[in-house]
């Protein structure tokens, strides 16, 4: 009675494992907000290994520790910042790409 309902599922099933197959995503970068954006470079330098790729005045600075132009965004937002805000520090937001 309920076979055209399996079949159907079974079918998306299938379609779905063969997407998921054919998209591999990878993390593209991740942007934080930090509140002294010199500070943020050197402890990523220094401790993860990034290298600094470019600087668009002091409000942004693009670090790479791959082959990418950069997998770290750092966005100053001041050391005045406020803790719970869109211009506060922390994880501004994560960059998927296939």
């Amino acid at each position: 009675a309920n076979t055209w309902m399996a079949e159907l599922l079974n079918k998306k099933k299938h379609a779905w494992s063969a997407a998921k197959q054919a998209t591999k995503v990878r993390l593209g970068y991740v942007q934080l907000r930090v509140r002294d954006i010199e500070r943020s470079i050197i402890f990523y330098k220094r401790f993860l290994g990034f290298r600094l790729v470019e600087r668009v005045g002091k409000a942004y600075a693009f670090l790479s520790g791959g082959n990418q132009h950069h997998e770290l965004s750092l966005q100053n937002v001041g050391s005045d910042a406020l803790d719970i805000s869109s211009y506060s520090v922390g994880l501004s937001h994560v960059a998927f790409e296939s």
